[in-house]
């Protein structure tokens, strides 16, 4: 009888230290847009004097969840924001991806699925201006929306599409779920603004994300000829009216030493 308990107590002992690998579930995604991050305007425009571009990033640090699915529960899947994001989800007519994917329960879901994420608002115009003179024709104060051009990626295609939507010119790529946006700022449409990708994630390679390093940029046709320092007042104005507001300070000297350095 001993011998017969000691023998249970062993085979339990030994049994319960078998790695019995790890434990995989199905999680069902309804929306493909799984986080909505406010645009922050106390982020820091990056000139690329080569490019003639104002590059847009939102830092991690600096990215703040306004919305979320919250599949997870994760820290901040607070419930006026779960709530948040079925208002965004209703609105954008983003509730029937339903894709499946299989994951691992320890794992977190940043590693397992590739979290699209886009900016919170949808926007209806850019405006960009000087506090310098730019050219003859393009005085302090005036418009540089046409000399400027925006490049960003939108989600609102893919979704709007029945998520079929496959960008052909970078197929193959991790960005072939958004559309490129590469207009000038005066010829941009509210399509072109809506459900702009933010790449808070975009170290994952996954099908959603640019291996880019910008979110968004302004990319100015031609240097100017007349001032070369400006503080630009670059707005983001939103479908609900709300206005977002960066003052950027650019020194176009740059350009010129940069093109003499290739020299």
């Amino acid at each position: 009888m001993k011998k017969s308990i000691i023998t249970t107590i062993l085979f339990i002992g030994f049994t319960s230290c078998i790695d019995t690998g790890p434990d995989w579930h199905n999680i069902t995604i309804p929306s493909f847009v799984y986080d909505y991050r406010e645009l922050n305007e106390s982020v820091e425009w990056r000139f690329n004097p080569n490019e003639l571009r104002l590059e847009y990033t939102m830092p991690w640090g600096s990215s703040k969840v306004v919305a979320t699915l919250g599949i997870l529960n994760e820290k901040y899947a607070t419930q006026a924001r779960q709530e948040a994001h079925r208002r965004l989800s209703n609105k954008h007519g983003d509730c029937e991806y339903n894709h499946t994917y299989t994951c691992e329960h320890s794992i977190n879901l940043f590693v397992d699925y590739n979290r699209p994420t886009a900016y919170s608002d949808d926007f209806v115009e850019i405006r960009i201006s000087s506090n310098a003179d730019y050219n003859e024709t393009h005085p302090v104060g005036y418009s540089l929306a046409d000399i400027t051009t925006f490049t960003g990626y939108s989600y609102e295609e893919y979704i709007n599409s029945g998520y079929t939507f496959v960008n052909e010119r970078l197929y193959g790529t991790p960005l072939y779920h958004s559309r490129d946006i590469h207009k000038r700022v005066s010829k941009l449409t509210i399509a072109d603004l809506t459900l702009l990708a933010n790449h808070t994630f975009s170290d994952i390679k996954g099908p959603s994300y640019p291996q880019n390093i910008f979110d968004f940029a302004l990319t100015f046709e031609e240097p100017p000829t007349l001032a070369q320092q400006h503080t630009l007042e670059i707005v983001f104005v939103s479908d609900e009216g709300k206005e977002f507001r960066f003052n950027v300070d650019v020194d176009f000297s740059q350009v010129a030493t940069e093109v003499e350095e290739e020299k």
